[in-house]
């Protein structure tokens, strides 16, 4: 049996971590299929994120506002922002990596 290091224990939380984020987007981009307002606001509002230019604090309202009638998304994107908190904790550029996958 293979004993797993710290550095493997963190290497698995991060790529589940990615792969929640990646699921979360999909599921929003399936939930507004046809919608394509929706799905660009959502893309700018994470961007902006990732650039710096929008606060967690606003992301957070204008997010809650965007998903008016989905609480599950809204709810879902608390897990999404803590991954992405650790993402760009460990590595800043993933979360580019993740955005350009949409």
């Amino acid at each position: 049996m293979k004993a797993t290091s710290g550095d493997d224990s963190v290497q698995s939380t991060k790529e589940q971590l990615v792969l929640k984020a990646i699921a979360y987007i999909r599921e929003v981009d399936g939930r507004f299929d046809g919608q394509s307002d929706t799905l660009a606001k959502f893309r700018m509002l994470l961007r902006g994120y990732r650039d710096k230019q929008i606060e967690v604090a606003d992301l957070a309202g204008r997010i809650i506002e965007l998903f008016d009638g989905h609480p599950d998304l809204i709810f879902k994107f608390n897990y999404f922002m803590l991954a992405n908190t650790t993402i760009m904790t460990i590595a800043r550029g993933l979360l580019k990596n993740i955005l350009l996958e949409i």
